[in-house]
């Protein structure tokens, strides 16, 4: 509904996403949500590959090269 977009809009914010139009608001809920959606992946993959790698070399390796590869870090 509407009131949840905004809501969710405001609370990710948005202040005034009650004075957005109505596609505008339409568009920009579904980019946050998607947003929301790849950093909810994220931290899933993070956690996964954690627990790998307390439990296998390769699994520590893959882990680091995650955390290199999200940090840009190229040291």
């Amino acid at each position: 509904t509407l009131r949840r977009c905004v809501s969710e809009m405001k609370a990710h914010g948005h202040p005034d996403a009650h004075l957005y139009p109505v596609g505008t608001l339409m568009v920009e809920s579904r980019l946050l949500e998607e947003h929301l959606n790849r950093q909810t992946a994220t931290q899933a993959i993070s956690i996964q590959l954690a627990i790998g790698s307390a439990l296998s070399k390769e699994g520590n390796k893959a882990f680091k090269e995650f955390v290199k590869r999200m940090t840009n870090d190229g040291s």
